[in-house]
C-alpha cells in the first residue's frame, strides 16, 4: 500500500466560496483540528489576497505544528513574497510550502491571461524559482489541467521541475473530466515527464458531481497527493470531499492500493466544527458527513440491520466518528418498534403488538421522525399528550449581566411564577422551565427557521430534549423568536412528563 499525502484546502478554496467566510480565530480553530486529525498538509490561505488572510496564514504557520503549512500564490513576485513572509515560522522548522500556479489551458492562456504558451512557461519558471528562494518545498499547479493539452502540460511540468518544484498539482479546476479520463491524463503526464522523485497531486472540483471519484481515479493513475476540503465545500459546486476520499481508500484499499495517516475517527467531529463555524451543514444525504448517511428508516432496512448490520450498513460509521441509527418513522416495522420499546424499557404487552402497530402507524403518519411521546401513545392507546403545564405569561430580557426570563405557569390548577437566569434569554428560559418541572431537560439540539402564516412572518423553534434516556421534540411558533423558544420548551416539558409517567 502506498501512503497518500492528504492536503486540506478547506481554509483557502473552501473558505473563498460565497457564504463560507471565516475569521482568523475560526480558521485557527479548524487548522488545529485538522492537525489533530493528522492531515499531512494545510493550505492556510492566500496570503497576498488581504491583510486578514496574511495574518491568518502567519498565525497558523507559527502555532500549528505537525502538518506542512502552505499558502497559495500566483506566479507573481508580490504574491510569492507575501506567502514566503507569512509562512516564515513554518519554513524555519521545515514545514512551510508555497503553492504557486498559472493556467495552462488554451482557453485561459489565450482569453484570460492573453499571453503565448512560451510566455506562460517563463512566468511559471520564474515563479517557482522565486518561491524556492523562500522554501525548498514548492508546489506548482497547472490551473485548468482538465482542459489543457497534454503535450503542452508535460512541457510546462518539465520546466517547473527543473526550476525546483517538488509537487505538481494537476487540477480539474472546473470539474470537466470523468474518472477514466482523469486516470489516463494523470498517467500520461507522469510517464511523459519521466522525472523520478516528484509527487503528483489531484485537485478536483464537483461541477458534474465527480470530484471525489475523479480524485480516487487520479490515485489509480499515479497521483500521491489529494487536495480536499471538509464537507466538500468550495467554489461553485464545491471541492473534493476529504471524508469521501478517505472512506474510498479505507473501505476499498485493494482497489486503490493506497492508505493514509489521517485519524478518520475525527472526520465527523471536524465536519461538525466546520459546519458550526460556517453555518452551513452538509445536505442530509451526503456521503459520510450527511445527517442521514448512517441512518436507516425503511422497515426492511431496519429489520436487516437488526439481524446483521452488514446487510445495509457495510460501512462502519464508528470508523468516521459516529454511529448508525434506525430512527422510528412511519416506515418502521414491528421488529424495530418492538426493539425500541425494549431498549427504552417501555412496558408493553407483546401479545398486543398488532394493536400497538396499528396505532403507531396512524400516529407516525402525522410526523417525520417519531420520538418517545408518540411511541408511548401507541402503547397506551392515547391520542394526544395532556397539557400538564400551561403558559400563562412570559417575559425575557438581557443586559450586561446576562439573560433572565420570568414565566408564569399553571400546574394542576395552581399558578407558579419563576425567574430563570442564563447566558442569554433562551438559556434563561430553559432554566426557568426546569425549575418549574423539576425534570432538568438536556437540550440536545435547537433550531430556528422562518415560516410565514397568513402573510405574517413567524419563527418556528424546534428543540430536542433528553431526560433519563428518553427523547422528545418540542415545537413553538411565534412572531418573536424567544417567545417561540419558550413555547417549544413548554411543548417538550409536557411531552417528557407524559413519557415518564406512562412508560
Amino acid at each position: 500500500m502506498e501512503k497518500i499525502f492528504v492536503y486540506d484546502v478547506t481554509l483557502r478554496d473552501g473558505e473563498q466560496a460565497p457564504g463560507f467566510k471565516m475569521n482568523s480565530d475560526q480558521k485557527y480553530e479548524i487548522a488545529k483540528a485538522l492537525a489533530d486529525m493528522k492531515v499531512d498538509g494545510i493550505e492556510a490561505g492566500f496570503a497576498a489576497s488581504s491583510p486578514g488572510d496574511f495574518n491568518s496564514v502567519r498565525r497558523i504557520a507559527k502555532d500549528v505544528q505537525g502538518p506542512v503549512i502552505a499558502s497559495l500564490a500566483r506566479c507573481m513576485p508580490g504574491d510569492i513574497k507575501a506567502a514566503g513572509e507569512a509562512l516564515a515560522p513554518a519554513i524555519a522548522r521545515g514545514q512551510g510550502r508555497i503553492h504557486t500556479f498559472i493556467a495552462t489551458s488554451d482557453i485561459h492562456v489565450q482569453n484570460k491571461l492573453r499571453k503565448s504558451r512560451e510566455a506562460i512557461i517563463r512566468m511559471a519558471v520564474d515563479g517557482v524559482t522565486y518561491a524556492k528562494s523562500f522554501t525548498p518545498d514548492v508546489e506548482f499547479s497547472c490551473e485548468d489541467f482538465g482542459r489543457s493539452d497534454i503535450g503542452y502540460t508535460i512541457d510546462v511540468v518539465r520546466n517547473v521541475i527543473q526550476a525546483g518544484a517538488t509537487t505538481i498539482n494537476l487540477p480539474d479546476t472546473v470539474g470537466y473530466r470523468y474518472p477514466t479520463e482523469i486516470e489516463e491524463m494523470v498517467r500520461q503526464v507522469i510517464q511523459g515527464v519521466g522525472i523520478p522523485g516528484i509527487v503528483y497531486s489531484m485537485h478536483a472540483h464537483n461541477d458534474l458531481g465527480m470530484a471525489s471519484v475523479n480524485t480516487l481515479y487520479a490515485i489509480r493513475g499515479g497521483a500521491r497527493q489529494v487536495e480536499v476540503t471538509i464537507n466538500g465545500i468550495g467554489e461553485r459546486a464545491g471541492n473534493c470531499a476529504l471524508e469521501e476520499v478517505m472512506a474510498g481508500i479505507n473501505e476499498r484499499p485493494e482497489f486503490f492500493n493506497a492508505t493514509s495517516g489521517v485519524y478518520c475517527t475525527s472526520i465527523i467531529p471536524v465536519s461538525r466544527l466546520v459546519s458550526r463555524v460556517t453555518g452551513k451543514y452538509p445536505q442530509l444525504n451526503k456521503a459520510i458527513t450527511g445527517g442521514n448517511a448512517f441512518r436507516h428508516s425503511s422497515g426492511i432496512h431496519q429489520d436487516g440491520m437488526l439481524k446483521d448490520s452488514r446487510t445495509y450498513g457495510w460501512i462502519d460509521p464508528e470508523r468516521y466518528g459516529t454511529k448508525s441509527e434506525s430512527p422510528l418513522t412511519a416506515r418502521s416495522g414491528k421488529n424495530q418498534v418492538q426493539t425500541s420499546l425494549a431498549q427504552k424499557e417501555i412496558k408493553f404487552d407483546e401479545s398486543k403488538m398488532a394493536e400497538i402497530m396499528t396505532r403507531y402507524k396512524t400516529l407516525a403518519d402525522q410526523v417525520d421522525d417519531v420520538f418517545d411521546d408518540i411511541l408511548v401513545m401507541a402503547v397506551r392507546g392515547h391520542e394526544s399528550v395532556p397539557e400538564y403545564y400551561k403558559l400563562v405569561s412570559y417575559r425575557a430580557s438581557i443586559d450586561e449581566q446576562g439573560g433572565q426570563a420570568t414565566i408564569e405557569v399553571e400546574v394542576d390548577g395552581a399558578r407558579k411564577t419563576v425567574t430563570g437566569h442564563g447566558n442569554g434569554m433562551i438559556s434563561a428560559t430553559e432554566n426557568a422551565f426546569n425549575t418549574v418541572t423539576g425534570m432538568n431537560l438536556d437540550i440536545a439540539d435547537y433550531r430556528s427557521v422562518s415560516i410565514e402564516q397568513g402573510g405574517t412572518a413567524r419563527g418556528m423553534e424546534t428543540i430536542l430534549a433528553k431526560n433519563n434516556g428518553f427523547v422528545v421534540r418540542g415545537i413553538g411558533i411565534d412572531e418573536d423568536t424567544v417567545r417561540g423558544a419558550a413555547k417549544a420548551y413548554l411543548d417538550a416539558s409536557n411531552k417528557m412528563k407524559y413519557v415518564i409517567e406512562n412508560r
